[in-house]
């Protein structure tokens, strides 16, 4: 199997944290998450394909992965995980150009989701981003 060089490393803040990323292509957002014991690299020969299909491929070091910052309270339940996952998603459109949105404040944010599609989750975890985007959906 090939193996491609993973991009520059970028940085943002997002859920109170500083998440280190890989990033490629422009287009929609496509964010691409790891689970225990991968890292963003686990996807550096995904991120290439997606960003030649035309979307922008990111693929973030998830809390408390190096060199993604070690959260002090460390929280890392289902709850703060898909916390993380939305916040990351505002925080990317909003550095890429795109409207920001008040996830802190409690609103629906206002940008748009298209289909989720998870790979390589547990249970839990797809179970509270579908009620995430189930409230997105309907402007909760």
């Amino acid at each position: 199997m090939k193996t491609c060089a993973a991009p520059e490393l970028k940085y943002v803040q997002a859920n109170g944290l500083r998440f280190a990323y890989f990033e490629e292509g422009t287009g929609p957002l496509v964010l691409l998450l790891h689970g225990f014991p991968d890292t963003a690299h686990a996807w550096d020969q995904v991120r290439p394909a997606l960003a030649a299909a035309g979307f922008r491929a990111v693929s973030p070091f998830t809390r408390g992965y190096a060199p993604t910052e070690v959260p002090r309270d460390e929280a890392f339940d289902a709850d703060t995980l898909g916390r993380d996952a939305l916040a990351l998603i505002e925080a990317l459109l909003r550095n890429f150009g795109e409207p920001g949105t008040a996830l802190e404040s409690g609103r629906a944010p206002s940008m748009k989701l298209r289909p989720l599609l998870v790979l390589g989750s547990q249970r839990d975890q797809r179970r509270l981003l579908q009620r995430r985007a189930d409230e997105l959906q309907s402007g909760r």
